[in-house]
């Protein structure tokens, strides 16, 4: 969740999703990690009533495909965080393993152009040190 401008909340949601197009975990190994990320809008004004509104979705193929993705692992999102600077922005982390032996990754996907952005690989050992690497323009 986050804002969208003066005025209006930004939620995300990611969902698992299966290859026939289901909502919910797949137990087909083609899809086991398969996601819809979606993002609502909710505006705050006086003028109308109150509603959310869907703004955009980003299927988990299209990350996957980008040239950037490639060396990450192919696993649900988690922890979106809508971007300050951009509302079509979300910040997720890609997260394998164990806590002992975990590997975690920060991207930044533009949901409306349907782009990654960026892709950091965090190598802090102190997971809570995994939460504080969003980009902002200052």
């Amino acid at each position: 969740m986050g804002a969208a401008g003066p005025g209006a909340v930004r939620f995300v949601a990611i969902e698992p999703r299966c290859c026939c197009g289901r909502l919910g975990r797949s137990s087909c190994a083609r899809s086991r990690f398969a996601f819809t990320l979606t993002t609502w809008t909710l505006t705050l004004t006086m003028d109308e009533p109150m509603a959310w509104a869907k703004d955009g979705v980003l299927d988990c193929e299209e990350p996957w495909a980008t040239p950037g993705y490639e060396g990450l692992p192919r696993v649900h999102l988690q922890s979106p965080v809508v971007s300050i600077d951009n509302p079509d922005v979300v910040f997720c982390k890609v997260v394998t393993g164990r806590r002992a032996d975990q590997n975690a990754w920060m991207i930044q996907v533009d949901v409306r152009r349907q782009a990654q952005l960026a892709a950091v690989q965090w190598t802090s050992t102190d997971p809570w040190r995994r939460h504080l690497h969003l980009p902002a323009k200052i």
